[in-house]
């Protein structure tokens, strides 16, 4: 009987020590792979999947950039009142806002920690509200206008506006603090144009960059104004750029104008055109001056270009460097976090790695009608009417070697820091897969999966109607 059990622990390490299947696909130089992780219908199929599926209990999903917090706009039946909420991955409620005042769809600040929105309809930007998950919110006496804060979190700059309707006036900028407390003109312009200026972002020494008529130029906080030099002036001239997108360092800011359409990088103090012959790669269509949230950057500052026969490009405007992006030839760019790109190949979702080219399916598929939000850490948020999905690539993490395979990646009962898990919790080897760094670690959703392909709801709209639907315009 000794010699069984003997047998039986031999066994079990030479199997535990054998080059495993539960990751697919080779591993990139960075030593990355797709998390695998159970589908939200795994009693009903075996096959695993990079994604996983996040409760939500209304429409109009809208993650936090840190992949932590989900807010939604619940519109309950007739005769009940609206509300907001904050959930995290799992549905767990974190905030709720009954009757809120709030009119608009909102913003997520880039640290994650509270939404810019909208506190009154009008025939004009309304006034601009700090709304934090736990119900908190601060009015700023600012308008809704082009946002933006600071570096270091503690300013919010917007574009002040006048009159109504197709007359609106925008001719200044103003501040306040993030926490509350008085505004202050920032920069008026002399121009008499109805809309000479356009805020363009901030740097990352505290300086705003905005368009005062043709000009661009910068503004300290002590009120010290700069026109900033033109590499190439000649496409700029007599254009008048607006902000297109900031990158995630905030180091770089694009630039664009139309008719005919051209595009700026603002960097390092300085205004220069784009390459030649490259156009930024927007997701799923053509080139355009559209809202920041659909530019696609890639790491920290790099923006992802295109040539004329559709390859891509990262370019770096901070040292001029542009490397080629080893991709699928007819893959379709949906959206870019960090070194990960999310693609389009014959109708599925990949992750793929932009450095090595190595990709993987995701065995996700959305119809015509979808949104994604790139978030940190090589994830994304895709969304379709209820149904959200978080996909993700994730560097596998290391629990224990064999002695005969000290490079072997990771136990399947590992914790995301690598450590085995403590007396009283669950083994994953009994339950289920490790939650990856991306999942919250809650374990699958308790809602059952629905195809998202059936699902219908229209992708996001333009930043000039951010309102969710049923409120008054």
């Amino acid at each position: 009987m000794v010699m069984r059990y003997l047998s039986l622990i031999a066994i079990a390490l030479l199997v535990s020590c054998a080059p495993g299947r539960a990751l697919t696909g080779g591993a990139t130089p960075s030593a990355t792979q797709v998390a695998v992780l159970p589908s939200p219908s795994a009693a009903a199929t075996a096959a695993p999947h990079a994604y996983r599926e996040v409760t939500a209990l209304d429409d109009f999903m809208l993650p936090s950039p840190d992949g932590q917090t989900v807010w939604s706009f619940v519109q309950g039946p007739k005769g009940t009142v609206s509300y907001f909420v904050f959930q995290q991955l799992d549905g767990t409620v974190i905030g709720r806002i009954d009757n809120p005042t709030a009119m608009g769809r909102p913003e997520w600040l880039p640290d994650s920690s509270a939404v810019f929105i909208e506190l009154a309809a009008g025939q004009r930007a309304g006034p601009l509200g700090v709304l934090r998950s736990d119900g908190r919110l601060t009015e700023t006496g600012l308008d809704d206008s082009s946002p933006a804060l600071s570096p270091d979190g503690t300013w919010i700059a917007t574009e002040r506006q006048e009159g109504c309707c197709v007359g609106i006036r925008i001719h200044e900028i103003r501040i306040a603090p993030r926490a509350g407390g008085p505004t202050r003109t920032f920069v008026t312009s002399s121009d008499p144009a109805p809309q000479p200026v356009d805020l363009l972002g901030w740097t990352l020494g505290g300086e705003v960059i905005y368009r005062d008529g043709t000009h661009i130029r910068s503004v300290t906080l002590d009120g010290r104004i700069s026109d900033l030099p033109l590499i190439a002036p000649a496409s700029a001239r007599d254009r008048m750029p607006t902000r297109s997108g900031v990158s995630p360092d905030q180091r770089l800011i694009l630039a664009c104008a139309a008719d005919p359409l051209a595009f700026w990088v603002v960097a390092g103090g300085t205004v220069a055109d784009l390459p030649l012959g490259l156009q930024p790669a927007w997701s799923l269509r053509v080139p355009w001056c559209s809202r920041p949230d659909e530019v696609n950057w890639l790491g920290r500052h790099e923006l992802l270009l295109r040539d004329a026969t559709g390859r891509l490009r990262a370019f770096d405007a901070t040292n001029g460097a542009i490397r080629a992006l080893a991709i699928p030839a007819g893959s379709i760019l949906v959206s870019a976090s960090d070194d990960v790109l999310l693609v389009s190949i014959d109708g599925d979702r990949h992750v793929m790695s932009a450095s090595a080219g190595s990709d993987h399916a995701v065995g996700l598929r959305f119809g015509s009608e979808f949104s994604v939000r790139p978030l940190e850490g090589g994830r994304f948020f895709m969304f379709s009417g209820r149904s959200g999905y978080v996909i993700g690539w994730v560097r596998l993490t290391r629990a224990r070697a064999c002695p005969s395979r000290p490079d072997r990646a990771s136990a399947p009962w590992a914790q995301p820091d690598g450590t085995r898990p403590r007396r009283g919790t669950p083994s994953t080897r009994r339950s289920r897969p490790a939650s990856p760094p991306f999942d919250t670690g809650a374990g699958p959703s308790r809602r059952a999966h629905r195809d998202p392909s059936a699902a219908a709801a229209g992708p996001d709209r333009p930043r000039a109607s951010r309102r969710p639907a049923g409120q008054p315009e």
